[in-house]
């Protein structure tokens, strides 16, 4: 199981791989993050835990961000939900790896308001394939950053090079000399 704000490395392994976890918590609003290593495609879901086998979500309950950009989905609870995140990919023959793994958290992000955000997880039924987790890895990633990590821009002051070439620059062939 998840623990709020204790973050998770597992791996999509074997190629087939579904991770399944599974939290419950109170009434308030979350947000799930996943951090795929670099250079894998991996997908997140969120929804509500009917009962050991049948799990509802909808499309607010989705992340399928392109490559291996941040997954995250917020949602809020009225109630005390138990609460399923399956991290999968889409693209199994291509998309996996048995050492490098990916991070997930699920932090608060605040009080539930007037109108629960509950309404998140109410239309689709998914009747989940449970797999063992968790997985092994062998390597250890540093831990998943609070904020969202911005691109570093580049510094003004990077010399661009020169629009014509330096005649000097030009190395010139020396005659060589005859057999």
């Amino acid at each position: 199981p998840l623990q709020l704000g204790v973050e998770v490395q597992r791996t999509i392994w074997p190629r087939e791989d579904i991770d399944y976890f599974l939290i419950t918590l109170g009434p308030g609003v979350y947000e799930v993050i996943m951090r795929p290593p670099p250079g894998m495609n991996y997908d997140l879901e969120v929804g509500r835990q009917i009962s050991r086998d049948v799990c509802t979500v909808n499309a607010d309950g989705y992340s399928v961000e392109p490559g291996d950009a941040i997954e995250r989905v917020v949602f809020g609870l009225g109630e005390t939900t138990a609460v399923y995140v399956r991290v999968d990919t889409f693209y199994p023959t291509v998309f996996f790896d048995p050492f490098n793994p990916y991070r997930l958290v699920v932090r608060p992000l605040g009080a539930a308001t007037a109108t629960p955000l509950s309404t998140v997880f109410s239309t689709s039924t998914h009747t989940p394939t449970w797999t063992a987790t968790p997985t092994t890895t062998p390597t250890i990633a540093p831990p998943m950053p609070l904020e969202t990590e911005t691109p570093t821009p580049l510094p003004s002051n990077t010399p661009l090079p020169p629009d014509t070439p330096d005649p000097s620059a030009t190395p010139t062939p020396s005659e060589t000399p005859p057999l």
